[in-house]
Formats: C-alpha cells, sequence, structure tokens
C-alpha cells in the first residue's frame, strides 16, 4: 500500500455473546447438520458470533495517493467504527465487512454445514468421507487456548479490490500486535499472539488470541457480554 504512514485504519467490532442462550433460535432448536442455506448465512453473518457491517469505502487512484483506503470519519454503530485519514474525494464504494469468532463451535458447524451443502451431488459413501474430513474443522486444535477471529470484505458493487487484501497483506506481526487487541466488557485484554495474512483478495485475515492469561482464566467468563476486537493504530 502507498503512502502507508498516511493512513489511519480503525475497526471496532463487537460480539454481543451473551445473546446466544435465546430459545428461539434455530442454533438452539435444530441441529447444525439440518440447517439451511440461510441460516448458515446468518450464523456466518449475523449471530452472537459474527458480525457484518456495511462501510462506504474509497479507492483513491493507484499511482498517487494510498490505494483502497477507507476514508472521512465514519461511525456505524453499535459494531464498527472506521476512520482514515486523507483529502482525496475518489468515488466510494459500499463494502460489507465481516467479522467471526471462528474459534466459536457454532462458526465452525457452520462452516462444516457450508462445506456439505456445497457437496451434494456426493453419493452417501463419498459424502461420508468427506465429513471425515471435517473433522480437523470442528476439533480445531489451536482452538482449545485461542481465541480465532477472522475478518474479511467484499462488495458488490466492485469485486476487482479487497480492503482487508490491502491493509493486511503484506502487514507484519510485529506491527500489528502493537494495536490489536481483544477485550471484554470488563476491560479485561489479550494481546495478539499469531496473525495469518491474507494471501489473495477474498482470503480472510485471521488473528490468534490466548484464551487464558497467567493464572488459567478464560476472557469470556459466564458473566461476560461482549467481546470487542479492537484494530486502532493510532
Amino acid at each position: 500500500m502507498k503512502n502507508k504512514q498516511s493512513i489511519f485504519f480503525s475497526l471496532i467490532f463487537i460480539l454481543f455473546l451473551s445473546v446466544a442462550a435465546a430459545a428461539q433460535d434455530f442454533w438452539m432448536t435444530k441441529s447444525f447438520i439440518r440447517w439451511d442455506k440461510n441460516e448458515i448465512e446468518k450464523m456466518l453473518g449475523d449471530s452472537p458470533w459474527a458480525q457484518s457491517q456495511k462501510v462506504r469505502v474509497q479507492i483513491e487512484g493507484r499511482t498517487n495517493a494510498a490505494a483502497g483506503s477507507v476514508v472521512g470519519n465514519v461511525s456505524i454503530a453499535p459494531t464498527i467504527t472506521t476512520t482514515v485519514s486523507n483529502t482525496t474525494t475518489a468515488p466510494s464504494i459500499d463494502y460489507t465487512f465481516t467479522l467471526r469468532l471462528r474459534s466459536a463451535v457454532p462458526i465452525r458447524q457452520a462452516l462444516i454445514r457450508k462445506n456439505q451443502l456445497g457437496k451434494q451431488k456426493l453419493d452417501k459413501k463419498e459424502l461420508e468421507q468427506f465429513e471425515k474430513r471435517q473433522n480437523g474443522i470442528l476439533e480445531c486444535p489451536a482452538c482449545q487456548d485461542n481465541y480465532i477471529l477472522t475478518l474479511s470484505a467484499k462488495s458488490n458493487e466492485n469485486k476487482n479490490y479487497d480492503p482487508i487484501f490491502e491493509f493486511f497483506g503484506k502487514a507484519r506481526f510485529e506491527d500489528l500486535k502493537r494495536y490489536i487487541i481483544l477485550q471484554n466488557d470488563h476491560g479485561e485484554k489479550r494481546e495478539l499472539v499469531h496473525f495469518t495474512p491474507p494471501k489473495i483478495a477474498g482470503d480472510e485475515a485471521i488473528f490468534f488470541f490466548p484464551r487464558y492469561d497467567e493464572k488459567g482464566n478464560p476472557l469470556f467468563k459466564a458473566e461476560s457480554k461482549e467481546l470487542i476486537f479492537n484494530v486502532t493504530n493510532n
């Protein structure tokens, strides 16, 4: 990204995990192997473990400006705030930013079910073999000791540009760990311990935070209501 120092990038997502116990929600009444396409989309984009918000992104000329900056001062309560300082007036495009708590079991179940629906043409034996390969997603050894979050962005107006890939594709872990944190509603925090950048446009950026502190206490407890993902490099 050109002129990187001129960009102030800020995202604040809040996952309202306390609503997970609502008895009327489909994930409380149906096994994930019976979720349909609409239920999968809701789980992956608008659930206690995932939040999506539209943000207007200003894509600037790549010859003399920082490409793909979010510009202005935009506040979309209550889940996301984005701010990037720049003075150009390039056309802006709506992007949907999605944050998922990948380490949450319901998110992993939704990903497995999504894969299953994409393989409906397989016969029963092939489908059984395919489902066995999904065990790695469901078991997720890294999830035992880490909160894993993924961040992505897409637009129906411009499918040739991905602000997540633009910003995080070449980001260094040493730089990101200085300002990316995970926090609960009691102010307790976890620092970034691992980061997997998107390899191509359309990939997710993946962030890892330790689940437990030095005393063995998890960040999210029974009395916690929110997990706050804060990306603020000011």
